[in-house]
C-alpha cells in the first residue's frame, strides 16, 4: 500500500515495476549479508526479444507479472517455483526484497527521525 494524502492506496504493478527500475532503467540495490549487493538487473531483465519486452526473471522467459499473480492469488513461493522450475529461489526472494524496499522507501523518507 502507498500512502497519499492520508489515504492508503494499493500500488499498481506497473507503478511498482517503475519504482523498482528507477530512472533510466537503473535498478534498486539491496545489501545482503554486508558482502553482496544485488541489483534489480541481476534478477529481472527486459528485452524486446523476450516476451515482447515485458519484465522476466533473468535467464528465463517467466514473466515477473506471473509471479505477482501467484502471490496475489495466495499461492506460496514453493508452488510458483514448482510450476516454473527455470526461476531460481534466490531470484524470487531477491525480487520480493527489492519490491518491499521500494514500496517502503517513500514512507521511510517521510518519517520523522
Amino acid at each position: 500500500m502507498q500512502q497519499t494524502g492520508g489515504a492508503l492506496n494499493p500500488i499498481r504493478r506497473p507503478q511498482l515495476i517503475r519504482v523498482l527500475c528507477g530512472p533510466k532503467g537503473r535498478g534498486s540495490r539491496i545489501r545482503e549479508d554486508m558482502a553482496t549487493t544485488v541489483a534489480l538487473e541481476d534478477v529481472v531483465e527486459v528485452s524486446p526479444d523476450k516476451m515482447s519486452g515485458a519484465p522476466v526473471f533473468r535467464g528465463t522467459r517467466v514473466l515477473v507479472q506471473t509471479f505477482l499473480d501467484y502471490l496475489e492469488a495466495g499461492d506460496s513461493l514453493d508452488v510458483f517455483l514448482a510450476d516454473f522450475p527455470t526461476v531460481q529461489r534466490d531470484q524470487a526472494v531477491h525480487f520480493v526484497e527489492l519490491a518491499g524496499k521500494a514500496a517502503l522507501a517513500p514512507l521511510s523518507a517521510n518519517s520523522p527521525r
